[in-house]
């Protein structure tokens, strides 16, 4: 089945810019989340992080500009599949990124090589933030038919994916986080943007059937979201049996065990152990 059929009869909506910010601010929030336990949440590895991620949105939309933008006059295919791409890579970096940290680590709670583990985390983000510039192009150029041309374009899809990505904040910061993991949450995203996107587009005899293509990617993920965050933690603190996995807000708790010794970590450090006779 294609994704693209009846989709050039539809044009560019708010909705669909409000969720580009949506799932950006979301994906920035979890891949951090995600690359901070490697430092111990040092201030400067954050913002190296963050102008990592500034850079390639940037040169995503100046690439994106010379070779897929111009091919984005008034088809909203292009814009379709790159938002698709876009969701299914949120929780696809934050898998690789979780069995990246436990490569690079080689116990866990110990600082890793900082050279290597900085240059992951900030290529990590590469592929995401790379497409993001291009989507964010793509919708510009969709919108360049205002009476400023393509900088009221660009205008417009900064202030609704501006109000997107307030709104992924406040969603993802105090309801995602209080029932979800970070690969959980990610698993959510994509399937909250995939749902909006294909569901404001049904029209016609297509409407029921992308309706029951959302339902049955949403049932997927329910249950292959579990699973996958289960093997990937494992991943991080291998050697270890993990017995609770808990993520909120304020970071994630990891309980794990090892013969008869139970160990809790926090932000990437051991917090301490039971019984622990190296303090006795």
């Amino acid at each position: 089945m294609r994704l693209d059929f009846s989709v050039q009869n539809h044009s560019l909506k708010p909705i669909h810019v409000i969720t580009m910010g949506f799932c950006a601010v979301c994906a920035q929030a979890i891949f951090l989340r995600e690359m901070m336990p490697l430092f111990t949440g040092t201030e400067l590895v954050l913002g190296v992080l963050l102008a990592g991620w500034l850079f390639w949105v940037g040169l995503g939309g100046l690439l994106g500009g010379r070779f897929i933008g111009s091919k984005a006059h008034r088809d909203i295919t292009m814009f379709v599949r790159l938002t698709f791409l876009v969701a299914l890579l949120v929780p696809a970096t934050t898998i690789v990124i979780r069995f990246g940290r436990g490569h690079i680590v080689a116990h866990p709670g110990e600082l890793p090589p900082f050279l290597p583990a900085l240059t992951f985390s900030v290529c990590s983000m590469a592929p995401f933030g790379f497409i993001y510039g291009n989507l964010y192009n793509v919708a510009s150029r969709l919108w360049k038919e205002m009476p400023m041309g393509l900088k009221g374009g660009v205008s417009r899809v900064y202030i609704w994916e501006a109000a997107g990505s307030l709104a992924g904040a406040l969603f993802f910061s105090f309801i995602i986080l209080s029932f979800l993991s970070e690969l959980e949450a990610a698993f959510a995203i994509a399937f909250v943007v995939i749902a909006v996107v294909t569901l404001s587009l049904a029209g016609g005899g297509f409407g029921l059937r992308r309706f029951s293509l959302v339902v049955l990617l949403g049932t997927v993920l329910a249950f292959v979201a579990p699973y996958l965050d289960k093997r990937s933690i494992e991943a991080v603190y291998q050697g270890y049996i993990v017995e609770r996995f808990l993520s909120s807000r304020y970071g994630e708790i990891v309980v794990v065990s090892k013969e008869e010794v139970l160990s809790f970590f926090s932000g990437g450090g051991r917090l301490f152990s039971v019984p622990e006779p190296e303090r006795a």
